[in-house]
């Protein structure tokens, strides 16, 4: 069942998979992957809600992952609680201090509450965790605009197009 719900997600038959991975937690309980698929399947169908109510069984149920932080960080974010998901991104570092992705995420939640300074820090850390992340460094380079650091983002877009001569 639980392979059946993972073939049915991957051909976008959504209610089939949930249907799927409903089994499998009916028949062991305890099952954290099943609750985590299903999360994914929900976040996927932009039911942020429900997902979480799924990463949360998952959490419970689980060992400390990183990866499962992120993902109820992430539909904490779609929700707006921008507060609680900063939190959850903080249990994955604790769990992974070098989780570029995680900082990075921070630094969005600040960007989303106009916290300029803050999501420069969580986005510098992101970077020197992963200095050829296009996407971070574009993040920074943003926030230095945002608080009148032109010498700081005009360096930040130079790295971009070292590292990609085709991004715009």
């Amino acid at each position: 069942w639980f392979n059946l719900g993972h073939a049915y997600a991957g051909i976008n038959e959504n209610e089939k998979s949930l249907d799927a991975f409903s089994y499998v937690i009916a028949i062991q309980e305890n099952f954290d992957p099943a609750y985590t698929c299903s999360g994914d399947v929900l976040y996927n169908m932009a039911k942020y809600d429900e997902a979480l109510t799924f990463y949360m069984e998952a959490i419970k149920l689980s060992k400390p992952n990183k990866e499962l932080y992120l993902k109820a960080a992430e539909a904490l974010e779609k929700l707006g609680d921008l507060s609680r998901s900063r939190s959850y991104l903080r249990k994955a570092i604790t769990v992974d201090p070098y989780f570029d992705e995680a900082f990075y995420r921070i630094g969005e939640t600040y960007r989303q509450e106009d916290k300029w300074f803050k999501a420069i820090a969580s986005f510098e850390r992101a970077v020197r965790l992963n200095k050829e992340n296009v996407e971070y460094l574009a993040a920074l380079a943003d926030a230095y605009l945002s608080t009148g650091e032109a010498e700081r983002a005009l360096e930040m877009f130079e790295r971009i197009f070292q590292l990609d001569p085709q991004s715009k």
